[in-house]
């Protein structure tokens, strides 16, 4: 499934500075219109590709970016400062 909401927080002398929720899932809807509006484009692009002797398989390149987009939930990443006492959060739901 893909993620829906990305969660940031920036923590700076064990307090947290910033918390804030972005709701990745209003995104979605836009990015499959899109997806539908470019992949007629895509498959002559191919179709000339493969006609000329070298195929790019461009669907299959745009399935493994989807595939790498939905493994993306339930990662968390930190990133801590080594001069300053500063954290900042991502937690990708």
């Amino acid at each position: 499934m893909a993620p829906s909401i990305i969660s940031l927080r920036i923590q700076k002398d064990n307090r947290f500075k910033l918390k804030l929720w972005l709701p990745v899932f209003i995104l979605w809807p836009p990015a499959i219109i899109l997806f539908l509006m470019i992949a007629p484009f895509l498959l002559i692009a191919e179709a000339v590709l493969a006609l000329r002797g070298t195929p790019m398989h461009l669907f299959g390149m745009l399935g493994g970016l989807v595939s790498v987009l939905f493994s993306l939930r339930g990662t968390l990443v930190n990133v801590k400062s080594p001069r300053k006492d500063a954290l900042v959060m991502v937690k990708i739901y």
